[in-house]
């Protein structure tokens, strides 16, 4: 597969956690381990957008750190606004299989989370469109 379909299947994938994150968003029926599994796999498929665009070879990874490091070792500059979404990793898998989350009294503040996953697409965007 050509790097640039790659990237653009790895972008509409991230649209359908997008889609979800937005349907729940104030849906707190609906607990912050799942809203946060799909924040995070936005996050990672967005990022994976961008490396795919620029033929960089990644392993299979949830890590966000990463696949933050793969792009800045390639001389991706990532914004600083939006490197805090490593702090999401742990919901690919920790959060969804153990208590952890549950126990530490912690709520996602959704809202946030979501602008920052917003601006990461339109950084995606640019670096994608340049």
């Amino acid at each position: 597969m050509k790097p640039r379909d790659l990237s653009i299947r790895f972008l509409s994938k991230a649209s359908q956690d997008e889609l979800v994150l937005d349907k729940l968003l104030e849906d707190l029926e609906v607990s912050d381990e799942v809203w946060g599994f799909h924040a995070q796999q936005a996050a990672e498929k967005l990022f994976k957008a961008v490396l795919s665009f620029h033929s960089v070879r990644f392993r299979k990874t949830h890590d966000l750190a990463e696949l933050m490091d793969f792009l800045i070792d390639y001389g991706i500059q990532i914004p600083d606004d939006i490197a805090e979404i490593r702090e999401l990793t742990p919901f690919a898998v920790e959060y969804r299989y153990d208590d952890l989350f549950s126990e530490s009294g912690d709520n996602l503040n959704r809202k946030q989370i979501r602008k920052l996953i917003q601006k990461m697409r339109v950084w995606v965007n640019i670096q994608i469109n340049q």
